[in-house]
């Protein structure tokens, strides 16, 4: 795969778009020091959660004896279950808000740090090490789609 579709891949799977509707809702009413606070939190602590699955995901992968296909049909299926639950509206009806940083969540994780996101992550940083390629490159693609956040 290309640099390019590696990007469109994780633009689509990570969820920054998603995040950022929930971001816009959950701040409208925070002056501008209060939202830059919160989104840059959000985005610190989803990269620390996408790098250290992102570095040490092939690993665990390994440890456990997991081959990379069983990864990749177990991502399509958690995308699958993910896709169901927006067309279907589940969790639609989640008024309440409890106590907590907005920022860790439902920010960070599990919007920017989604489940589909970090089995693409793994999926690819394993089959990168496998052929022996850098996985500098998906460090890159991560960090570029935490990071499209609005700071004022």
């Amino acid at each position: 795969m290309t640099m390019t579709e590696i990007l469109i891949l994780f633009l689509a799977l990570m969820g920054p778009t998603k995040a950022l509707l929930v971001y816009a809702g959950l701040t409208e009413k925070m002056d501008a020091a209060q939202r830059a606070s919160i989104a840059f939190r959000a985005v610190i602590v989803a990269s620390i959660v996408n790098f250290l699955f992102l570095w040490a995901g092939g690993a665990i992968i390994q440890a456990i004896h997991v081959q990379i296909p069983a990864i990749k049909i177990s991502g399509g299926i958690i995308l699958l279950i993910f896709a169901l639950g927006l067309v279907l509206g589940w969790g639609a009806h989640d008024d309440h808000q409890e106590e907590g940083d907005i920022a860790i969540f439902p920010l960070a994780m599990p919007l920017l740090a989604s489940p589909q996101g970090i089995v693409i992550l793994i999926a690819f940083a394993a089959a990168a090490r496998k052929s022996g390629l850098s996985t500098q490159p998906l460090y890159l693609a991560q960090g570029f789609c935490c990071v499209p956040w609005p700071c004022s």
